[in-house]
């Protein structure tokens, strides 16, 4: 039963997950027959998001010029322009544009042609109402899938954090411009190596190992680490490494994501200095003395032992100091 109702429940998911999928789709239907046009507009009306009808392929290519439907659904015949050359002169303009061709011809001229557009569905009147919600569907979330590439492509380009991308063996197979820009390498250097190309030398073997067994375990690791550019020249980074599985759950690529830190690390530092070292001298301050002196009476009680203190004058230092 408990199998049941989990099929059930991930049906009825699947099945919402589609129509919120349609109801966010824009569709131009093109067709001359003003009968055929308004009933498959009052069925198509309540599914998908937004609907534009056109009488002729001219009117359908003005009407997707000026809105960009996401999916376009045509007749073949039509007077003024017919739907594949509108189809045609869609696909010159929008290479990617999903195209549902509808007609009662069946002839191979027709779909040899529609083939070489490469018409995304070819559904045979009467039509068959269902089917053609399906082709919509499908090519919905091709549009979906494409716009979240485009959207994941740039901001891989974008981002001021450098990304690299490794296969499964650890070889890089892509890198962003923030990475280059940081680490000194071209992308073309980069391609093929693996990531001990930025080894600092400063970590040691056990950072490492307890690096990618955290990866194994929970797919992700985050920390400082030390990295060497091109030059050689060494840098601080914040390090985030993910794993990406596939429907197995076997490891197909690892996304390194960092950020060059070493000037903020050398502001903490500065900050670190000024407050518990004097500036003239650069002796340890009072401020530094208090905390070690904590230290040590925490220390001292931890190991039930005492701390000693020992304060040493100096004649007329207050006169030079001055």
């Amino acid at each position: 039963i408990e199998n049941k109702m989990s099929h059930i429940r991930n049906a009825a998911a699947i099945a919402q997950g589609d129509a919120d999928l349609l109801k966010s789709t824009s569709v131009l239907y093109v067709e001359d027959d003003p009968d055929i046009r308004e009933q498959l507009s009052r069925y198509l009306e309540r599914r998908v998001g937004k609907l534009y009808t056109a009488a002729n392929g001219l009117e359908g290519l003005e009407a997707w010029r000026r809105h960009k439907h996401d999916v376009v659904v045509t007749d073949i015949m039509m007077p003024v322009m017919d739907g594949l050359r509108m189809a045609e002169t869609m696909r010159l303009e929008s290479p990617s544009l999903p195209i549902i061709v509808v007609s009662a011809f069946n002839e191979t001229e027709f779909l040899l042609k529609a083939i070489d557009l490469g018409i995304d569905k070819y559904v045979i009147k009467p039509i068959n109402t269902e089917l053609l919600l399906q082709a919509i569907r499908k090519s919905a979330a091709g549009v979906k899938a494409d716009m979240e590439m485009r959207l994941a492509a740039t901001v891989f380009d974008a981002s001021s954090d450098a990304i690299l991308i490794t296969d499964s063996g650890n070889r890089i197979i892509d890198v962003n411009a923030a990475f280059c820009e940081i680490t000194g390498y071209s992308r073309e250097e980069a391609l093929g190596q693996t990531p001990a190309i930025l080894s600092s030398g400063r970590q040691d073997a056990e950072l490492y190992h307890a690096l990618w067994e955290n990866v194994k375990e929970t797919g992700r690791w985050s920390g400082e680490a030390w990295s060497r550019r091109k030059n050689g020249e060494l840098y601080t980074e914040w390090l985030t490494i993910n794993s990406v599985k596939n429907n197995l759950g076997e490891t197909t690529h690892y996304v390194a994501i960092f950020a060059d830190i070493t000037e903020h690390k050398q502001a903490e530092e500065n900050v670190h200095r000024l407050a518990h070292y004097d500036v003239l001298t650069e002796l340890p301050n009072r401020m530094l003395f208090i905390d070690r002196f904590r230290q040590a009476l925490i220390n001292a009680q931890r190991k039930r032992c005492r701390a000693a203190v020992m304060f040493m004058d100096l004649d007329r230092f207050k006169v030079i100091n001055d």
